[in-house]
Formats: structure tokens, sequence, C-alpha cells
């Protein structure tokens, strides 16, 4: 899901859940070992880097710069770089922040340092749903990607690790 946009540098997307561990905990499992990834929440939070641990859970740890400003430096700073900002549903309306994001676009699609071959860098906006105003540039720029409730099967999968249903699934 997230994979194709990463190896097709398309810079940013919207992803629809309201799942975000199951959702960063999916991304940490597809995205190449060599990505790095980091979260912030919108507009001003800290910070954080993101990775799965040798269980297959998702680590955080501070990053050490708070901010949305801090972060798309960072995005822009180095190739395969991937930042997940939780909460600019609130934000992606304010002509402020929608500018900002359109200004820094290129520099995520072509980051510093890159040379033919590498990857991109993406950000990541994870809301519970994207309602873009038509006067809003990023409408229509940006995919917007809805990442589903588990299904049945991916639930008896994980309850089957916890407890064997012994083919009792109701």
């Amino acid at each position: 899901m997230i994979l194709s946009h990463f190896q097709a540098a398309t810079g940013a997307l919207l992803v629809e859940t309201q799942e975000e561990n199951r959702f960063l905990q999916s991304s940490l499992n597809e995205l190449p070992d060599k990505a790095t990834v980091r979260t912030v929440a919108a507009p001003a939070g800290q910070i954080n880097s993101a990775k799965l641990n040798k269980d297959g859970l998702v680590e955080i740890a501070p990053a050490g710069s708070q901010g949305l400003d801090s972060a798309y430096a960072w995005l822009a700073s180095g190739p395969g770089n991937v930042l997940v900002v939780w909460d600019y549903h609130m934000l992606v309306n304010t002509p402020a922040h929608w500018r900002k994001l359109s200004d820094h676009l290129p520099m995520f699609r072509s980051p510093k340092g890159a040379i033919k071959g590498d990857a991109a860098s993406l950000a990541i906006f994870v809301g519970p749903s994207w309602d873009l105003q038509p006067v809003n540039p990023l409408r229509g720029a940006l995919p917007i990607l809805r990442f589903d409730l588990p299904n049945r099967e991916e639930i008896e999968s994980v309850v089957n690790g916890i407890y064997e249903l012994n083919g009792e699934t109701d």
C-alpha cells in the first residue's frame, strides 16, 4: 500500500484510518529496512523515531526536535526518509499549512544528496478522514488511501496467535 508511493516518489500522501498504531506497524513492515521513519503530531509535536523491534512490535523514541518545520527539514535532508504526520486533518485546509506543504513537496521528491536510483522521501499524513475544500490546491494533487479495518481472516490470525481456536472461530 505505502511501498508503491515510496518507490514512485509521490512526495506525500493522505491516509484515512482511525487505527494509527496498526497503520504504523503495517507501514514499518512494508517499507525497506533502510528507510528511516519518524513520526510527529501536527503542528508542534515531538518528533520521534519509529522502528520495529525483533518481536515485530513498534518502538518509538524521541528524535530530538519538534514541530512540522523541523520534521519537513529532516524529511528533505536525505533520500529514503519517511515522515508519518498525525492530526494534520485538522490543519489541511488552513492556507499557511497547505502552502508550506506545497512548497516542500519538490524537496521531498528530490531530497538533498539524492543520486539517480535513490529513493525519494515520503510524508504520510494520517487522519480519520480527509475533506479538502475546493479552494485547497492539495485537492486532487495528493493521493488519498484508505487503510481499512482488518478482515475476518486477519482477526482470526491474531486471536489464534493468542489462543488456540481449533477451528471454532465463531
